[in-house]
């Protein structure tokens, strides 16, 4: 007999002895250990207890108020398919934050903080035509943002802006 078969016998006849003194051992447990008390096997439904009415005094009930609240979630229907620019893409949340920053004053509170990982993505506007779209591109690129780029995406119907205040200079020449 060759060596590697003496070996692969041996492997072999160690785990099927192994593997038996488990089996047997078990066995020999659950036969040697007999039951003191009495067995009670039954079926048992647990909705049949009737616990379900438990009154807790002392809590409030909650309140249904019909007037709507704002609650910063988004409102799915208020949304369309629509254009944004997307100026600024990242890695860093720094410089995200600060990117937003300016475009928010540049753009009139239109700016969207986007993360896809591991990018940090900045868009601008809300629009429905493309052509509108590309006009913002354009005002995007002469305001800093060579790399700008149209995006068909969900934008908001009417989107909160932020109302701009007339500059001193322009108050006193109104009066």
């Amino acid at each position: 007999m060759s060596v590697q078969r003496i070996f692969i016998f041996t492997i072999i006849a160690l785990s099927l002895l192994t593997s038996y003194g488990c089996a047997a051992g078990t066995v020999a447990e659950h036969q040697g250990k007999k039951s003191k008390g009495k067995s009670v096997q039954g079926w048992f439904d647990p909705l049949a207890l009737g616990d379900d009415d438990i009154i807790i005094n002392g809590l409030p009930m909650p309140s249904f108020n019909s007037e709507r609240e704002d609650t910063g979630a988004i409102d799915h229907e208020a949304m369309t398919e629509g254009y944004r620019v997307q100026i600024y893409t990242t890695q860093t949340l720094y410089e995200a934050d600060s990117i937003l920053v300016r475009a928010d004053s540049l753009f009139l509170g239109e700016a969207y903080l986007r993360f896809d990982p591991p990018n940090y993505k900045i868009r601008v506007g809300n629009l429905i035509s493309r052509s509108e779209a590309e006009q913002l591109q354009r005002y995007a690129r002469t305001a800093g943002f060579p790399r700008s780029w149209v995006l068909r995406t969900n934008v908001f119907l009417h989107p909160r802006k932020k109302e701009v205040e007339p500059l001193e200079s322009e108050e006193e020449s109104e009066q």
